[in-house]
């Protein structure tokens, strides 16, 4: 029932195991790093709010090949919460954060940024903070 398989055939069976073999220990030797961790994981600090809505406001410069820029980020909080995170490129330089009109403290790690609210924010409240970045 079964034919013999011609030599160019064993072959491409030989050539194609090799392939599929590389191409797995490849995907297995790739590093897992902290910046794969904070972009990919759903922590409790991405999980504690609920964003309703973004407003994005951009300016080009093409002169000189830059951007400028805040969002508006409107939640409401899904449990009691003083720390969040968010993700932004970290080519975009984040020059302040707004909360009630003032400045609050945050801090980046990789694409990631960490925002620390002055007070705890309870759980169902809607908030809002923008983030201005270039």
């Amino acid at each position: 029932m079964y034919k013999r398989l011609s030599s160019a055939g064993k072959l491409l069976l030989i050539l194609i195991g090799f392939l599929v073999s590389q191409v797995s220990s490849a995907q297995i030797n790739v590093p897992y790093t902290r910046a794969d961790s904070l972009r990919g994981n759903l922590t409790p600090l991405r999980t504690n709010y609920d964003i309703n809505y973004y407003h994005l406001e951009v300016k080009v410069d093409i002169d000189q090949k830059s951007i400028r820029g805040s969002n508006l980020f409107r939640f409401t909080a899904t449990e009691n919460l003083d720390r969040i995170q968010f993700d932004l490129f970290e080519n975009l330089i984040i020059s302040k954060v707004e909360f009630h009109g003032k400045n609050i403290a945050f801090k980046r790690e990789f694409n990631a940024v960490f925002l620390d609210f002055p007070e705890t924010i309870k759980k169902g409240s809607k908030e809002e903070f923008t983030v201005f970045y270039e």
